[in-house]
């Protein structure tokens, strides 16, 4: 009788305990898998609109996603050239839907052309503040009309599509690699060892496609933050550029100078996107909680391409907007690194705060990405050959700070006509111009620029959290024109005490927040911190916006910004002290910068 009880009792738990188990295993989502479209289009019917790079942007990213980032080589599909026409892209978007399932990671890239509204040269009815792809067999000799129903639109063909994966279930990050043919405001020039640009235009008079320069082309797509609420819960964008932003294809004898992943041409983006998704970008988990993020490999191919090349990538939604965090979310759904990267930052233990957890147990035995130690010297390139800078190269010959390369410039030095010599960042963005009788003073502002990229890239090192640096409203990187007032918006992964600071063309620091002593409080994590309205005002030129955030009070730091004026001078021991200040709180200290182009209005 006991005994029987005893089996009876033994018999009930053991239900109860395989029940439990089965509704834990049925409130759990089914396993998790990747899934990717991948479209390049380099050859186009037209051959005016030939690009080199979309062919190898896709050969080298397949590998990536499947060696580093476990795809399967069966979720992933292709659409190359002729393959990628209108229909097949919008039907290969519904199948990757229709191959996944609830739960699952999605991934659409693009790397070809586009226009948009903002396209002043053929000035296309399209929606406002929306753009369009070229498929390969976009029709360009027609009516307007007639071009725009052979666009893949993205307002009215791509969110049809993106709503209903949205709503699914499942998370979609997309990456656009695209060409503007439109009204850029910054481009190369060969006068500066840059490639030249290369619009091609549609030119709505003559029906025809009207090359500016056969040498490079160049990929940009308006993307600025729409106006309207944004539309996706579960959809993350990262594309190539601003508005009204060119963006580079590196090719042919350009490669020597601007080096790509694997030496072969690559869309300037897209090759800093294979950097950062295959480690090679520097480090990426900025915040060291063992979780790449969205944010996180935006910035980290915002940082590669910072300097460089004229155009800065966006990401929406904006972080003003971002009310579902979706910039905080793992790259392809992880929750943890891939392999052991996390390793690589020696020192540096994963931040567990978030409490995070791998999607499944072979997310452990990815390749470990590589680390790339970033270069503390200054990058300086002065032509050897122009007589006016010979004084100027002298004294950098042998400093063991600067190294004097034509490779990827951090800061360039150029005798313009009318015996001026201009100082201008990688991009060819002008930051200042000296008479040529004041060499002098244009080797005190290099001396300033080696100091300040020594003592902001140790700190960019070392960042302690996850931070985020917007303009405010449009992701639009200018130039922003006298008279405009702009608000910048910061958002901090961990609470944090905000300043904010503008390194002037001169050198100069102006701090933009916390100008007051009621702004000096501790911004809550994830909120976004706006500030006030800034006057754009003279001098012009490219201003470094630079946002610190501190995980402890820097109540030194805060009590010293109440006696400073707005601007230290790069002239005063005054610069040294405030360095030195920000340098004591470092270990608990993370930054984020963009760079800030202002001009005169023309009008």
């Amino acid at each position: 009788m006991n005994k029987k009880s005893d089996f009876r009792l033994t018999t009930v738990r053991d239900v109860t305990r395989v029940w439990a188990l089965l509704i834990v295993l049925l409130t759990q989502p089914v396993f998790a898998e990747r899934h990717a479209l991948l479209v390049g289009i380099g050859n186009y019917p037209e051959s005016m609109l030939d690009l080199d790079g979309p062919e190898h942007d896709l050969n080298a990213l397949e590998p990536i996603l499947i060696d580093t980032w476990q795809f399967k080589r069966s979720n992933i599909q292709v659409l190359r050239d002729s393959q990628a026409t209108k229909e097949e892209i919008l039907k290969a978007l519904v199948r990757l839907k229709e191959r996944s399932k609830p739960g699952d990671q999605l991934f659409f890239y693009f790397s070809g052309h586009g226009t948009s509204a903002g396209d002043d040269n053929i000035q296309l009815p399209l929606p406002d503040m929306t753009a369009g792809l070229l498929p390969y067999d976009v029709k360009l000799n027609l009516s307007k009309p007639e071009i725009i129903s052979s666009l893949i639109v993205g307002r009215t063909d791509l969110r049809p599509l993106f709503q209903d994966i949205d709503q699914s279930g499942r998370e979609l990050l997309v990456m656009i690699d695209a060409c503007y043919s439109g009204n850029a405001v910054r481009s190369f020039s060969s006068a500066t060892g840059k490639p030249p640009s290369r619009f091609v235009r549609l030119d709505a008079s003559v029906d025809t496609l009207l090359p500016e320069s056969d040498q490079i082309q160049t990929r940009a797509i308006a993307t600025a933050a729409s106006e309207q609420a944004y539309p996706y819960e579960n959809v993350f964008f990262i594309s190539a550029s601003g508005e009204y932003e060119e963006a580079a294809d590196i090719s042919g004898p350009f490669l020597q100078k601007f080096p790509t992943i694997d030496g072969k041409p690559h869309g300037a983006f897209s090759d800093a996107m294979l950097r950062a998704l295959s480690g090679k970008a520097g480090y990426l988990d900025t915040d060291n909680n063992a979780v790449i993020s969205h944010l996180e490999i935006k910035q980290g191919i915002q940082e590669w391409l910072s300097g460089k090349f004229p155009q800065t990538p966006q990401h929406l939604p904006p972080i003003e907007e971002d009310v579902r965090n979706l910039a905080s979310r793992g790259v392809f759904g992880y929750k943890t690194l891939p392999g052991t990267i996390v390793k690589a930052k020696q020192g540096v233990q994963p931040n567990t705060e978030q409490g995070t957890l791998a999607m499944n147990s072979e997310e452990t035995t990815a390749v470990a990405l590589p680390q790339v130690v970033e270069e503390a010297r200054l990058k300086l390139s002065i032509d050897p050959n122009d007589a006016q800078l010979a004084t100027i190269r002298a004294q950098f010959n042998a400093r063991q700070d600067i190294v004097l390369t034509s490779i990827y410039p951090d800061l360039q030095v150029v005798a313009e006509v009318g015996g001026v010599i201009a100082l201008r960042n990688g991009a060819n963005d002008l930051i200042i111009r000296f008479p040529v009788s004041m060499g002098d003073e244009v080797v005190h502002r290099i001396e300033q620029e080696v100091r300040l990229h020594q003592f902001f890239l140790a700190l960019r090192k070392q960042k302690a959290f996850e931070m985020s640096l917007d303009v405010a409203g449009k992701q639009n990187n200018g130039p922003h024109l006298e008279g405009e007032f702009v608000q910048f918006s910061v958002r901090s992964g961990r609470n944090a005490w905000i300043v904010l600071l503008d390194i002037d063309r001169e050198g100069g620091i102006n701090i933009l927040f916390p100008a007051f002593n009621h702004e000096q409080r501790l911004q809550p994590r994830s909120l976004v911190l706006q500030t006030p309205e800034i006057e754009i005002v003279p001098p012009f030129g490219t201003d470094r916006i630079i946002a610190l955030g501190f995980s402890e009070r820097p109540i030194g730091l805060l009590s010293w910004l109440g006696e400073l004026t707005p601007r230290i001078s790069p002239r005063t021991d005054r610069l040294n002290e405030f360095l030195e200040m920000i340098a004591q709180y470092r270990d608990g200290l993370s930054l984020q910068e963009l760079d800030f182009i202002t001009a005169q209005n023309p009008s």
